[in-house]
């Protein structure tokens, strides 16, 4: 388990990536937590799609799942979340194609359009993670600079009073 309070070094020397000993998102959870509750809702949302009867959407759940990716720092772990919920989408439609009282063929449509809005929300998260990395860069060289040249001043104020 990754100490929160560790120096990059030391995690280096744990073969920690300084991503993994965060917390993100609204719940204050770990990047680690975080990727485990996404599966875990995943794989709830299979077991109710086996379960009911083919019309009901359930695999809309896949993509607010993928909506947590928001709140991770790695595009791998976006992409992870990604191939999860259409692993769980392919093994729904294939269960689907070869039962015998199958008579709902727009649910493959939907299916479909739903491993569509997944990788959408995927490449939005992944276009947000940039853009945040981007700036985090930009502030970063825009201290450094101020710093050097001792003209200016930059702070980020939570309270403005």
């Amino acid at each position: 388990m990754p100490v929160v309070n560790a120096t990059p070094a030391a995690r280096a020397q744990n073969n920690e990536h300084p991503d993994d000993a965060r917390t993100v998102g609204p719940m204050r959870i770990g990047t680690k937590q975080l990727l485990a509750l996404a599966a875990a809702l995943d794989l709830l949302a299979l077991a109710a799609e086996l379960l009911l009867p083919a019309g009901y959407g359930l695999y809309m759940i896949y993509v607010v799942v993928m909506g947590l990716g928001f709140w991770l720092g790695r595009p791998i772990e976006i992409v992870q979340l990604g191939l999860v919920g259409t692993a769980c989408i392919a093994v729904q439609t294939t269960v689907l194609l070869q039962a015998a009282d199958w008579d709902h063929p727009e649910a493959v449509v939907r299916r479909l359009l739903g491993l569509l809005a997944i990788w959408v929300v995927g490449l939005l998260a992944l276009n947000h993670l940039r853009s945040t990395t981007a700036l985090r860069r930009s502030e970063t060289a825009l201290r450094q600079a101020q710093s050097f040249t001792q003209l200016g001043q930059f702070e980020l104020a939570a309270d403005p009073a």
